[in-house]
């Protein structure tokens, strides 16, 4: 009897532990067209689709909403400007003007992986909804500035931070 029990428990842990490594799986994504290397950590995926205008439209949302969470990727060039007064620049011309932007909450350098940066946070408003937006800038050596622009509700953005801090240190632009 003694043993059914722990021959159970044995079958239910490796079971348990399996779908816990399956949860965690990261997958790899390329961008051929903007050509970059991104991994997608826990329940971030890729959507793309193409419009009536024949252009490509492509959205990594997380649980399938981007309402939920979004992640847009942007790159641009430095020009002759230096990353602080690049930075300075998005954040007068571009938070600002966001719907309910409130202020920026926190604003820290950022590294670990194969480029270096800063991530700033920041409160604003979509549909009169609260949002929440994290935003990684990485420079990328060669006069270029690739933005990662996390969005979405608060309270996910809030508690998946280890997510998108796997993932824009997993960056990596391909030309």
């Amino acid at each position: 009897m003694r043993r059914n029990y722990s021959a159970v428990f044995i079958l239910i842990l490796v079971f348990v532990a399996s779908n816990i490594g399956i949860a965690q799986e990261a997958k790899l994504y390329t961008d051929p067209v903007d050509r970059y290397q991104i991994q997608l950590a826990g329940e971030w995926q890729e959507v793309s689709s193409t419009e009536a205008t024949g252009a490509r439209r492509l959205v990594i949302v997380f649980q399938g909403h981007s309402d939920r969470g979004e992640l847009r990727i942007k790159k641009s060039s430095l020009a002759d400007t230096t990353f602080e007064k690049f930075l300075k620049t998005e954040e007068e011309s571009a938070y600002r003007y966001l719907p309910g932007y409130v202020k920026i909450k926190k604003e820290e350098p950022f590294g670990g992986g194969k480029l270096s940066g800063k991530m700033i946070e920041f409160d604003f408003k979509r549909y009169n909804n609260p949002k929440l937006a994290r935003y990684y800038y990485v420079e990328d050596g060669k006069g270029n500035v690739w933005s990662l622009m996390f969005s979405g509700e608060p309270k996910i953005i809030k508690n998946i931070r280890p997510d998108t801090d796997v993932m824009a240190r997993s960056f990596k632009p391909l030309e």
